[in-house]
């Protein structure tokens, strides 16, 4: 999204703790994912 930031904020701070904010973010993302496919799917037996 924000191209000009995000270049700034790289050269800003080490690779390594981007990185490892980006892992977390994406474990997180993962995990809210999860949750809402499974809740999709509990919605979709409890219907039929």
């Amino acid at each position: 999204m924000h191209s000009c930031t995000n270049k700034y904020q790289i050269t800003k701070r080490p690779n390594m703790i981007l990185t490892l904010y980006q892992r977390f973010l994406w474990m997180i993302f993962r995990r809210i994912w999860q949750t809402y496919i499974l809740l999709l799917h509990i919605k979709t037996l409890k219907q039929k």
